[in-house]
């Protein structure tokens, strides 16, 4: 039976693959302080979530392009931006992960209808 220290390389979407933060983490400080919650090990669903509801509940965006984030003081502390857009979320999560060269970036792709309209 073989067996591996580092984390597979799945994309993002499954629910259980467990990644912990560097050390002194300042996003992991934030994510404790806003979960009320100290705990070793999230989910990159966990984390991309909390961080989404935290974005929406406090209209941490520009409602004329919601597509760009502006950072509330704790959360520009910790990602050490003033504002970003939605597309970076991703690097700056994994920038302050272990291991994250091993986890595959997800992919933000819709799915498109090929079939053309009826006529009617």
């Amino acid at each position: 039976m073989c067996t591996t220290n580092s984390i597979d390389k799945r994309p993002f979407q499954k629910e259980g693959i467990l990644v912990s933060f560097k050390e002194n983490s300042t996003l992991k400080q934030f994510l404790d302080h806003k979960t009320a919650e100290n705990k070793s090990h999230y989910t990159l669903r966990q984390i991309l979530t909390i961080l989404k509801n935290i974005i929406k509940n406090e209209v941490l965006f520009d409602v004329r392009n919601p597509s760009v984030v502006i950072c509330s003081p704790d959360l520009e502390e910790a990602l050490n931006m003033r504002a970003f857009h939605v597309t970076e979320l991703w690097e700056l999560v994994a920038s302050q992960l272990n291991n994250s060269e091993d986890l595959s970036m997800p992919e933000f792709r819709r799915d498109y209808n090929n079939t053309k309209p009826v006529k009617r």
